[in-house]
Protein backbone atom coordinates (compact mmCIF):
# COMPACT_ATOMS: atom_id res chain seq x y z
CA UNK A 1 0.00 0.00 0.00
CA UNK A 2 1.37 3.30 -0.98
CA UNK A 3 1.75 5.73 1.98
CA UNK A 4 0.41 8.99 -0.33
CA UNK A 5 -2.81 9.00 -1.99
CA UNK A 6 -3.71 11.70 -4.59
CA UNK A 7 -7.49 12.12 -5.16
CA UNK A 8 -8.18 13.55 -8.58
CA UNK A 9 -11.45 15.31 -10.27
CA UNK A 10 -9.10 15.42 -13.52
CA UNK A 11 -12.18 13.50 -15.98
CA UNK A 12 -11.06 12.57 -19.85
CA UNK A 13 -12.54 16.04 -20.87
CA UNK A 14 -11.29 18.96 -19.32
CA UNK A 15 -11.34 22.56 -19.87
CA UNK A 16 -7.80 23.81 -21.04
CA UNK A 17 -7.19 25.52 -17.94
CA UNK A 18 -7.05 22.46 -15.92
CA UNK A 19 -4.36 20.91 -18.23
CA UNK A 20 -1.62 22.49 -15.30
CA UNK A 21 -3.75 20.57 -12.70
CA UNK A 22 -3.35 17.03 -14.82
CA UNK A 23 0.82 17.46 -15.12
CA UNK A 24 1.19 18.82 -11.17
CA UNK A 25 -0.69 15.23 -10.85
CA UNK A 26 1.65 13.34 -12.72
CA UNK A 27 4.79 14.95 -11.32
CA UNK A 28 2.69 13.93 -7.77
CA UNK A 29 2.61 10.26 -8.98
CA UNK A 30 5.86 10.33 -10.04
CA UNK A 31 7.76 11.83 -6.80
CA UNK A 32 5.95 9.76 -4.38
CA UNK A 33 4.68 7.12 -5.88
CA UNK A 34 1.33 7.89 -4.80
CA UNK A 35 -1.95 5.71 -5.74
CA UNK A 36 -4.81 7.33 -7.13
CA UNK A 37 -8.76 7.73 -6.69
CA UNK A 38 -10.15 9.67 -9.54
CA UNK A 39 -13.58 10.87 -7.98
CA UNK A 40 -14.31 11.90 -11.94
CA UNK A 41 -14.25 8.23 -12.96
CA UNK A 42 -16.24 7.39 -10.27
CA UNK A 43 -13.44 5.90 -8.16
CA UNK A 44 -13.76 6.35 -3.87
CA UNK A 45 -10.82 5.18 -1.52
CA UNK A 46 -10.74 2.40 0.03
CA UNK A 47 -11.45 2.33 4.22
CA UNK A 48 -9.18 -0.85 4.53
CA UNK A 49 -6.00 1.67 3.59
CA UNK A 50 -4.71 4.23 5.57
CA UNK A 51 -2.23 6.74 3.78
CA UNK A 52 0.25 8.74 5.67
CA UNK A 53 -0.27 11.37 3.39
CA UNK A 54 -3.71 12.77 1.41
CA UNK A 55 -3.43 14.97 -1.45
CA UNK A 56 -6.05 16.97 -3.72
CA UNK A 57 -4.71 19.10 -5.98
CA UNK A 58 -8.03 21.62 -7.53
CA UNK A 59 -7.94 24.78 -10.12
CA UNK A 60 -9.77 26.32 -7.97
CA UNK A 61 -11.47 26.48 -4.42
CA UNK A 62 -15.28 26.00 -6.12
CA UNK A 63 -13.74 22.68 -7.76
CA UNK A 64 -12.24 22.04 -4.01
CA UNK A 65 -15.07 21.73 -2.19
CA UNK A 66 -17.51 20.03 -4.67
CA UNK A 67 -14.54 17.08 -4.35
CA UNK A 68 -14.83 17.61 -0.64
CA UNK A 69 -19.08 16.96 -0.71
CA UNK A 70 -18.37 14.63 -2.89
CA UNK A 71 -16.23 12.49 -0.89
CA UNK A 72 -18.25 13.33 2.23
CA UNK A 73 -17.13 10.48 4.86
CA UNK A 74 -14.84 8.71 2.21
CA UNK A 75 -12.11 11.21 2.96
CA UNK A 76 -9.53 9.45 4.07
CA UNK A 77 -9.01 10.06 7.90
CA UNK A 78 -5.81 8.68 8.58
CA UNK A 79 -2.17 10.90 8.79
CA UNK A 80 -2.15 14.12 7.34
CA UNK A 81 -4.96 16.04 4.10
CA UNK A 82 -3.33 18.66 2.12
CA UNK A 83 -4.71 20.53 -0.57
CA UNK A 84 -3.28 22.77 -3.46
CA UNK A 85 -5.57 25.57 -5.02
CA UNK A 86 -4.43 27.19 -8.49
CA UNK A 87 -6.81 29.82 -9.01
CA UNK A 88 -7.09 30.36 -4.96
CA UNK A 89 -10.18 32.94 -5.52
CA UNK A 90 -13.03 32.62 -2.49
CA UNK A 91 -16.41 32.18 -2.93
CA UNK A 92 -17.60 35.93 -3.73
CA UNK A 93 -20.44 34.79 -1.97
CA UNK A 94 -18.87 33.29 1.29
CA UNK A 95 -16.74 36.85 1.38
CA UNK A 96 -20.10 38.79 1.53
CA UNK A 97 -21.95 36.77 4.09
CA UNK A 98 -21.56 38.18 7.60
CA UNK A 99 -18.71 36.75 10.05
CA UNK A 100 -21.04 34.80 12.12
CA UNK A 101 -22.49 33.16 9.02
CA UNK A 102 -20.01 31.81 7.57
CA UNK A 103 -18.82 28.70 9.44
CA UNK A 104 -22.40 27.52 8.93
CA UNK A 105 -21.76 26.93 4.86
CA UNK A 106 -20.83 23.74 3.48
CA UNK A 107 -18.05 25.81 1.44
CA UNK A 108 -16.96 26.61 4.67
CA UNK A 109 -16.85 23.35 6.51
CA UNK A 110 -15.78 21.47 3.56
CA UNK A 111 -12.34 23.98 3.65
CA UNK A 112 -12.07 22.89 7.81
CA UNK A 113 -11.94 19.41 6.38
CA UNK A 114 -8.44 20.13 5.54
CA UNK A 115 -5.21 19.74 7.88
CA UNK A 116 -3.35 21.96 5.23
CA UNK A 117 -4.32 24.26 2.30
CA UNK A 118 -1.51 25.78 -0.14
CA UNK A 119 -2.19 28.21 -2.64
CA UNK A 120 -0.08 30.53 -4.75
CA UNK A 121 -1.74 33.64 -4.11
CA UNK A 122 0.19 35.27 -1.51
CA UNK A 123 -1.31 38.45 -2.00
CA UNK A 124 -4.55 36.90 -0.98
CA UNK A 125 -3.24 34.66 2.34
CA UNK A 126 -4.14 37.29 5.31
CA UNK A 127 -7.57 38.29 4.05
CA UNK A 128 -8.49 34.63 3.39
CA UNK A 129 -7.29 33.72 6.82
CA UNK A 130 -8.96 36.24 8.11
CA UNK A 131 -12.32 34.90 6.25
CA UNK A 132 -12.12 31.49 6.77
CA UNK A 133 -10.13 31.34 10.31
CA UNK A 134 -7.62 29.27 9.59
CA UNK A 135 -4.12 29.28 7.93
CA UNK A 136 -3.18 29.01 4.20
CA UNK A 137 0.48 28.50 3.42
CA UNK A 138 1.48 30.03 0.36
CA UNK A 139 3.44 27.84 -2.32
CA UNK A 140 4.36 29.22 -5.99
CA UNK A 141 3.07 27.68 -8.90
CA UNK A 142 5.67 25.40 -10.73
CA UNK A 143 6.01 23.26 -13.99
CA UNK A 144 6.98 20.40 -14.67
CA UNK A 145 10.55 21.45 -16.47
CA UNK A 146 12.18 18.47 -16.04
CA UNK A 147 9.68 16.64 -18.83
CA UNK A 148 8.73 19.36 -20.82
CA UNK A 149 11.29 22.02 -20.90
CA UNK A 150 13.93 22.83 -23.39
CA UNK A 151 17.14 24.84 -23.39
CA UNK A 152 17.61 24.07 -26.88
CA UNK A 153 18.65 27.58 -29.08
CA UNK A 154 18.25 25.57 -32.63
CA UNK A 155 14.85 25.45 -34.77
CA UNK A 156 12.73 27.81 -33.05
CA UNK A 157 10.58 28.91 -35.93
CA UNK A 158 7.04 30.48 -33.98
CA UNK A 159 8.74 33.90 -33.55
CA UNK A 160 6.48 35.20 -30.58
CA UNK A 161 3.56 33.32 -28.69
CA UNK A 162 0.88 34.37 -27.76
CA UNK A 163 -1.57 32.05 -25.88
CA UNK A 164 -4.21 32.94 -23.22
CA UNK A 165 -4.83 36.71 -22.03
CA UNK A 166 -2.87 38.81 -24.45
CA UNK A 167 -3.56 42.77 -25.61
CA UNK A 168 -5.83 42.55 -28.45
CA UNK A 169 -4.01 45.63 -29.91
CA UNK A 170 -1.08 44.07 -29.24
CA UNK A 171 -2.08 40.74 -31.32
CA UNK A 172 -3.49 42.30 -33.71
CA UNK A 173 -0.74 43.99 -35.15
CA UNK A 174 1.84 41.30 -34.54
CA UNK A 175 -0.47 38.98 -36.62
CA UNK A 176 -0.89 41.70 -39.22
CA UNK A 177 3.33 41.95 -39.25
CA UNK A 178 3.99 37.80 -39.39
CA UNK A 179 0.90 36.10 -40.65
CA UNK A 180 0.25 38.08 -43.62
CA UNK A 181 3.71 37.17 -45.03
CA UNK A 182 6.53 35.43 -44.88
CA UNK A 183 8.42 37.16 -42.12
CA UNK A 184 7.43 35.09 -39.57
CA UNK A 185 5.13 33.51 -37.48
CA UNK A 186 3.03 34.68 -34.28
CA UNK A 187 1.41 31.91 -32.76
CA UNK A 188 -1.97 33.31 -31.01
CA UNK A 189 -4.99 31.81 -28.87
CA UNK A 190 -7.35 35.61 -28.42
CA UNK A 191 -8.97 34.62 -31.76
CA UNK A 192 -10.92 31.72 -30.86
CA UNK A 193 -12.87 30.50 -27.58
CA UNK A 194 -11.77 26.24 -26.58
CA UNK A 195 -14.21 25.39 -23.69
CA UNK A 196 -13.11 21.56 -23.96
CA UNK A 197 -10.22 19.42 -24.36
CA UNK A 198 -10.89 16.16 -25.80
CA UNK A 199 -7.55 14.44 -25.65
CA UNK A 200 -5.42 16.05 -22.91
CA UNK A 201 -2.00 14.41 -23.39
CA UNK A 202 -2.37 15.28 -27.30
CA UNK A 203 -3.63 18.95 -26.79
CA UNK A 204 -0.40 19.02 -24.00
CA UNK A 205 2.06 17.43 -26.27
CA UNK A 206 1.24 19.61 -28.99
CA UNK A 207 1.00 23.18 -26.78
CA UNK A 208 4.72 21.90 -25.71
CA UNK A 209 6.07 21.51 -28.66
CA UNK A 210 5.22 25.16 -29.46
CA UNK A 211 6.38 26.55 -26.98
CA UNK A 212 9.61 24.72 -27.43
CA UNK A 213 9.50 26.21 -30.57
CA UNK A 214 8.99 29.54 -30.01
CA UNK A 215 11.77 32.26 -29.10
CA UNK A 216 9.62 34.75 -27.45
CA UNK A 217 6.40 34.24 -25.53
CA UNK A 218 4.20 37.06 -24.49
CA UNK A 219 3.36 36.98 -20.51
CA UNK A 220 0.81 40.25 -19.08
CA UNK A 221 0.48 40.50 -15.54
CA UNK A 222 -3.42 39.77 -13.95
CA UNK A 223 -3.09 43.63 -12.76
CA UNK A 224 -2.05 44.61 -16.48
CA UNK A 225 -4.13 42.72 -18.17
CA UNK A 226 -7.41 41.22 -16.74
CA UNK A 227 -10.10 41.72 -19.52
CA UNK A 228 -12.94 39.17 -17.73
CA UNK A 229 -12.06 40.50 -14.24
CA UNK A 230 -10.95 37.92 -12.61
CA UNK A 231 -8.23 38.58 -10.76
CA UNK A 232 -8.03 39.58 -6.98
CA UNK A 233 -4.38 40.39 -7.08
CA UNK A 234 -1.29 40.22 -8.28
CA UNK A 235 0.69 36.87 -8.80
CA UNK A 236 3.49 35.38 -10.61
CA UNK A 237 0.72 32.74 -12.97
CA UNK A 238 1.20 29.57 -14.83
CA UNK A 239 2.11 30.80 -18.20
CA UNK A 240 5.80 32.91 -17.01
CA UNK A 241 7.11 29.24 -15.53
CA UNK A 242 5.78 27.54 -18.74
CA UNK A 243 7.29 29.36 -21.09
CA UNK A 244 10.72 29.97 -18.74
CA UNK A 245 10.90 26.06 -19.09
CA UNK A 246 10.76 26.41 -23.05
CA UNK A 247 13.35 28.52 -22.92
CA UNK A 248 11.62 31.53 -24.14
CA UNK A 249 11.96 35.19 -24.07
CA UNK A 250 9.22 36.34 -22.11
CA UNK A 251 8.16 39.51 -22.95
CA UNK A 252 5.03 41.83 -21.74
CA UNK A 253 4.02 42.99 -18.22
CA UNK A 254 5.74 41.49 -15.22
CA UNK A 255 3.78 41.32 -12.05
CA UNK A 256 3.65 43.62 -9.38
CA UNK A 257 3.55 41.02 -6.60
CA UNK A 258 6.00 41.40 -4.15
CA UNK A 259 7.19 38.03 -4.47
CA UNK A 260 7.72 38.17 -8.55
CA UNK A 261 11.15 39.76 -7.42
CA UNK A 262 12.22 36.19 -5.19
CA UNK A 263 10.81 34.36 -8.00
CA UNK A 264 11.90 35.54 -10.90
CA UNK A 265 15.66 37.21 -10.01
CA UNK A 266 17.64 36.55 -12.90
CA UNK A 267 19.35 38.62 -15.92
CA UNK A 268 16.18 38.86 -18.69
CA UNK A 269 13.94 36.37 -16.54
CA UNK A 270 11.15 38.66 -18.12
CA UNK A 271 11.25 41.92 -20.11
CA UNK A 272 8.86 44.82 -20.65
CA UNK A 273 7.73 46.27 -23.70
CA UNK A 274 5.71 49.46 -25.01
CA UNK A 275 1.83 49.17 -24.10
CA UNK A 276 1.56 51.11 -27.74
CA UNK A 277 1.53 48.20 -30.47
CA UNK A 278 3.63 49.82 -32.82
CA UNK A 279 6.48 50.49 -30.52
CA UNK A 280 5.89 47.18 -29.18
CA UNK A 281 6.55 45.79 -32.10
CA UNK A 282 9.64 47.34 -32.65
CA UNK A 283 10.55 46.17 -29.43
CA UNK A 284 10.10 42.73 -30.36
CA UNK A 285 11.78 43.16 -33.40
CA UNK A 286 14.86 44.56 -31.81
CA UNK A 287 15.32 41.52 -29.79
CA UNK A 288 14.39 38.95 -32.24
CA UNK A 289 17.46 40.28 -34.21
CA UNK A 290 19.84 39.92 -31.78
CA UNK A 291 20.24 36.03 -31.79
CA UNK A 292 23.07 35.83 -29.53
CA UNK A 293 20.70 37.37 -26.30
CA UNK A 294 18.11 35.27 -27.45
CA UNK A 295 19.87 31.75 -27.01
CA UNK A 296 21.73 33.46 -23.79
CA UNK A 297 18.18 33.99 -22.52
CA UNK A 298 16.85 29.99 -23.78
CA UNK A 299 19.55 28.54 -21.87
CA UNK A 300 19.67 30.30 -18.31
CA UNK A 301 15.71 30.79 -18.43
CA UNK A 302 15.68 26.67 -18.43
CA UNK A 303 18.74 26.25 -16.31
CA UNK A 304 17.07 28.67 -13.74
CA UNK A 305 13.41 27.11 -13.53
CA UNK A 306 14.64 23.57 -13.94
CA UNK A 307 16.53 24.04 -10.82
CA UNK A 308 14.36 26.41 -8.51
CA UNK A 309 10.76 26.42 -10.38
CA UNK A 310 10.18 22.53 -11.17
CA UNK A 311 7.06 21.12 -9.42
CA UNK A 312 9.58 18.84 -8.20
CA UNK A 313 11.26 21.42 -6.07
CA UNK A 314 7.95 22.27 -4.55
CA UNK A 315 6.90 18.77 -3.56
CA UNK A 316 10.13 18.63 -1.66
CA UNK A 317 9.27 22.10 0.03
CA UNK A 318 5.53 20.76 1.04
CA UNK A 319 6.54 17.26 2.07
CA UNK A 320 9.49 18.85 4.11
CA UNK A 321 6.58 20.94 6.09
CA UNK A 322 3.66 18.20 6.32
CA UNK A 323 5.10 14.50 6.12
CA UNK A 324 9.22 14.91 7.08
CA UNK A 325 8.86 11.24 6.96
CA UNK A 326 8.48 11.04 3.23
CA UNK A 327 10.96 13.22 2.38
CA UNK A 328 13.59 11.03 1.07
CA UNK A 329 11.24 10.22 -1.95
CA UNK A 330 10.12 14.08 -2.79
CA UNK A 331 14.51 14.99 -2.62
CA UNK A 332 15.35 12.29 -4.70
CA UNK A 333 12.89 13.53 -7.47
CA UNK A 334 13.94 17.50 -6.86
CA UNK A 335 17.58 16.35 -7.09
CA UNK A 336 16.65 15.16 -10.48
CA UNK A 337 16.09 18.51 -11.67
CA UNK A 338 18.77 20.06 -9.54
CA UNK A 339 21.34 17.94 -11.59
CA UNK A 340 19.65 18.28 -14.81
CA UNK A 341 20.20 22.50 -14.76
CA UNK A 342 24.08 21.65 -14.02
CA UNK A 343 24.51 20.29 -17.61
CA UNK A 344 22.37 22.03 -19.42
Amino acid sequence: MSEVTLISSVGKRIAPAIACVSEFEDVLREALNCSTVNLANGERPMHSERPALTIMVAISFAQLVQSLNKLGRDLPRSGVTVAYVFDAFLSPRLTRLPAQFRPLTRYYRALHRLDRIFTPMLGLREQQQAILRRSIDYLPIGVDALKYGSARTEDRWVSVNGYGRQPAGLTATLSDRFNRNRAGFFYHTDHMRISELTEINRHRAMFWQLLRSSRIALAYAPEAYDPAGRFECSFVGQRWFESLAAGCAVLGRRPSAPEADALLDWTDATIEISDEPSRALDEIGSLLGDRDRLEQITRRNFRETVARHDWRIRIEQMIADVAPALTAGASGAADRARERSRVS
